[in-house]
């Protein structure tokens, strides 16, 4: 036999305590509510922060390739240089 729930629970309750259980039931669940809004509420700080995260490599990687072509074309210029200095 599953348990039952708190809904459930209440109407198992003599009248006399059946309201306060009841408010108090309803207080305890807004209370739930707040409190996972307030987790969402972080979650999407998170998410902001990752999000920034995310496009801070990105700006790395592409600043990354541009440096790793300036470098080949440095190194290219270099050589062709050498190829003339060589050169008779």
């Amino acid at each position: 036999m599953t348990p039952p729930s708190k809904i459930d629970a209440l109407f198992w309750l003599p009248l006399a305590e059946y309201t306060a259980a009841r408010n108090a039931l309803a207080a305890s669940l807004k209370a739930a509510e707040k409190a996972k809004a307030v987790l969402e509420k972080q979650l999407e700080k998170v998410a902001a922060d990752a999000d920034a995260a995310r496009q801070d490599a990105r700006r790395i990687a592409v600043a990354a390739e541009e440096a790793a072509q300036a470098i080949d074309d440095a190194e290219r210029s270099q050589a062709e240089a050498r190829r003339t200095l060589d050169a008779p």
